[in-house]
């Protein structure tokens, strides 16, 4: 339950009574033909609807939305993704991310959006983490894991895996694991060719 609370954070709540005089279907028809409102709404009615039985179509139509950047489709699909667990989807969720946090990645708004997220729904922390790797700021993401890791005692773990999360590996801690074994080649490669020099001096030495 708490989790499913804190899985509606970002949700901008269920859609506004629409006029009688538009019908549901007239509604799906602006949706398919790529009205990215209509995409949202009509998601918003199956969902109010039934969640369960409809939960494909409100995916399908929430996430062509969200591929418009159409920030209340992407907030209601990340919180339905954080909120059922679908680890099968975590680049959607990415792509929710990338729509929700856009704009939000330089340092300062990084400090206040994971302030945020520490003390209001944790269970966005990894997503968050995530989302700031594979959008290019590996160091943001790398010190942030970090810093979760290091005050583990004050949140705790109950609201994410804290294995998922010590197993992240940033790309500038891959690009940085690749410099040090290139390096280590490098070093291996020389040594090798010294002692190859050496025998062959005291080969030349011996046949003299």
């Amino acid at each position: 339950m708490a989790m499913k609370k804190r899985g509606m954070i970002f949700a901008l709540g269920v859609a506004v009574l629409l006029s009688g005089c538009v019908s549901v279907e007239e509604i799906k028809q602006e949706a398919d033909a790529g009205n990215v409102e209509a995409q949202y709404d009509f998601a918003m009615i199956l969902l109010k609807k039934n969640r369960a039985k409809h939960g494909n179509e409100i995916e399908k139509y929430l996430t062509m939305a969200t591929y418009a950047r159409y920030l209340p489709a992407a907030c209601v699909l990340a919180s339905n993704i954080l909120t059922e667990r679908k680890g099968e989807k975590a680049e959607l969720l990415l792509r929710a991310y990338d729509v929700i946090f856009a704009g939000v990645a330089d340092s300062p708004d990084i400090e206040k959006v994971s302030s945020f997220l520490k003390r209001s729904c944790p269970g966005y922390m990894i997503g968050y983490i995530r989302y700031l790797d594979t959008a290019g700021y590996g160091e943001a993401a790398t010190r942030l894991r970090d810093s979760i890791l290091t005050d583990s005692g004050k949140y705790g773990f109950q609201d994410f895996d804290e294995k998922e999360l010590r197993g992240i590996k940033t790309s500038c801690e891959i690009a940085k694991e690749k410099e040090r074994l290139a390096e280590e080649r490098q070093k291996r490669l020389a040594e090798e060719e010294q002692k190859r020099l050496a025998e062959e001096k005291q080969k030349r030495l011996a046949e003299e």
